[in-house]
């Protein structure tokens, strides 16, 4: 009977160690299953992120060319704004020298 006992006791005990080394490994597996789906998680979030900067890299390039083309325009404004000043101030000397030599023929 002692014997039969040890038997059992052995048996449960092997089921036992059994039962605890197939949870330990499902354990496992759940984890590295973890570990493969954030490392997926994390290339896709690099590729995007990735993808963002060359966005935003295109964006500045076209922002820095729009900049650019503004500075001409405004230089360009700034240019027309110079000469029509000149031209101006022509307009009222030969307006005065005008007014001037109706004046002299008036008198003459």
């Amino acid at each position: 009977l002692s014997w039969v006992c040890c038997l059992i006791a052995t048996c449960i005990g092997i089921g036992w160690g059994l039962f605890l080394r197939h949870a330990s490994a499902r354990d496992r597996d759940a984890k590295e299953d973890e570990l493969v789906k954030t490392t997926r998680e994390n290339a896709e979030l690099q590729r995007k992120i990735l993808r963002l900067n060359k966005e935003l890299e295109d964006r500045d390039a076209v922002i820095s060319k729009q900049a650019k083309s503004l500075q001409t325009q405004e230089e360009m404004l700034d240019e027309y704004d110079r000469k029509m000043k000149v031209l101006q101030e022509q307009l009222l000397r030969k307006e005065a020298q005008r007014k001037q030599l109706q004046q002299a023929l008036r008198r003459a």
